[in-house]
């Protein structure tokens, strides 16, 4: 009868075995278990991060687009409130509308009524209103 002891370091202890041959055979099968359970553990880690990065990818192009169209918008906007002159019609943030009576450096004077005038900045004007008679893309398209 032969009895087999594995000890958990990766040797192996025959005891009562009828041939060194098979001793043999026992040892080396052990010790490429324990190559091959080392060298998983060793690849678990660089799996895990592999298996992350296609996500990784897609939420930096994900926040590229978001920035880059957050920046195109607000280069619009800058180019809307640059083309803003004395007379034309705009609405405010607060929803305030009135005629432009004069541009300063960073703010206007809004004339809401007659003879009764504002100072706002140009960040607090939320669109320039179309002129009388001008037509608009949104209306064209109707």
């Amino acid at each position: 009868m032969e009895e087999l002891f594995i000890i958990a370091d990766g040797e192996a202890v025959a005891a009562a075995q009828s041939t060194a041959a098979q001793t043999t055979t026992v040892q080396t099968v052990s010790q490429d278990g324990a190559s091959a359970q080392q060298a998983n553990q060793q690849a678990a880690p660089a799996g895990g991060l592999m298996s992350m990065l296609p996500l990784i990818l897609i939420i930096i192009v994900f926040m590229f687009f978001v920035s880059r169209s957050q920046k195109k918008q607000q280069q619009r906007r800058t180019e809307a409130l640059n083309k803003i002159m004395k007379g034309d019609r705009v609405i405010t943030n607060s929803g305030v509308y009135g005629t432009i009576a004069e541009v300063k450096e960073d703010s206007f004077i809004l004339e809401i009524a007659d003879k009764v005038r504002i100072e706002i900045t140009k960040n607090g004007v939320a669109a320039a209103l179309p002129k009388e008679g001008e037509v608009t893309a949104e209306k064209k398209d109707k």
